[in-house]
């Protein structure tokens, strides 16, 4: 039996639990001790760094120049109609992080127990980072305004930390939300880099049935902006993969017999190319302010 397949076990008990403990990012609080117990399970005496909380790094000296990264994510979507969703949190593991930490403790298993960490030309070191999906913003705009993070994103703040000083080249597995006749690997894929923007609409309140004339209605400014960002996809340059997901943000509070006077909508926008993704969302916003022109209303 080879080391990987006396190892798999442990991974697909890690995974399943994982995968039943899913949280947000830079609150990966029970992922990371349970990584670190199974470091500790692998190689007893490796030393263990922290970073941002719950990030975790690990490395491999063999005294060379050059390091290795092998990068993993430790944080869940936000889907709360998912089967394995917390209740309370709402985040679930529908991105397959959950894969990516037990495969890069696979590998290290694998090298430590067969003493091939030396083997590489180079130092490795085992990089688990936080935050990864853009969810729950709200929470970390509070975060960044106490001083307590500076990015959104765990990675932009490991580089800010340093993290990454001394890797020099970086590894990284995803799982592939498609499906396939057989078992797939894609090896150099294209991941694009995104973007988002808040719409806020503002209209005029009024009574729906009484005084409908006296409202401008922030929900029609909002359907409006939808619509024309819709009309928009039929004018992207195809080659850049241009990809944006315009939604309402926050709940309906509003009654059904007052005009709504205020809609937020958010987007994401992700992109190759990023003088043209810069372009694109300067036109989202001249978009925001034509339909909330053309109704009457205004946006922030």
């Amino acid at each position: 039996m080879s080391s990987f397949q006396e190892y798999y076990p442990r991974m697909r008990e890690l995974a399943d639990y994982l995968l039943n403990n899913p949280e947000l990012g830079y609150k990966e609080y029970k992922t990371s001790e349970a990584i670190e117990e199974a470091i500790h399970e692998i190689t007893p005496m490796v030393k263990v760094e922290h970073f941002c909380n719950t990030g975790i790094k690990v490395v491999f000296n063999n005294h060379q120049t050059k390091t290795i990264g092998i990068i993993a994510e430790l944080d869940s979507l936000y889907q709360p109609g998912h089967r394995n969703a917390d209740s309370e949190t709402g985040a679930a593991q529908a991105c397959g992080h959950y894969t990516q930490v037990t495969i890069a403790l696979a590998i290290m298993n694998e090298l430590v127990k067969n003493k091939r960490i030396g083997d590489f030309g180079a130092n490795l070191a085992f990089i688990f980072t936080p935050a990864e999906e853009f969810v729950d913003l709200e929470w970390r705009k509070k975060q960044k305004a106490e001083g307590k993070i500076t990015y959104f994103g765990g990675k932009q703040e490991a580089i800010k930390l340093g993290v990454f000083d001394d890797v020099d080249y970086c590894v990284s597995v995803h799982a592939i939300g498609e499906n396939f006749d057989q078992r797939t690997i894609e090896i150099n894929c294209d991941l694009a880099g995104f973007n988002f923007q808040y719409f806020d609409f503002l209209g005029k309140a009024s009574h729906a049935a009484f005084a409908p004339e006296a409202g401008i209605n922030a929900q029609s400014i909002a359907t409006l902006f939808t619509t024309a960002l819709a009309f928009k996809r039929q004018q992207l340059k195809e080659s850049n993969q241009i990809r944006f997901n315009p939604v309402r943000i926050g709940e309906n509070t509003e009654s059904i017999n007052v005009i709504p006077d205020h809609i937020r909508m958010g987007t994401d926008l992700r992109y190759f190319d990023a003088e043209y993704a810069h372009q694109l969302m300067q036109q989202f916003t001249t978009a925001a302010a034509g339909c909330s022109s053309a109704l009457g209303g205004n946006y922030q």
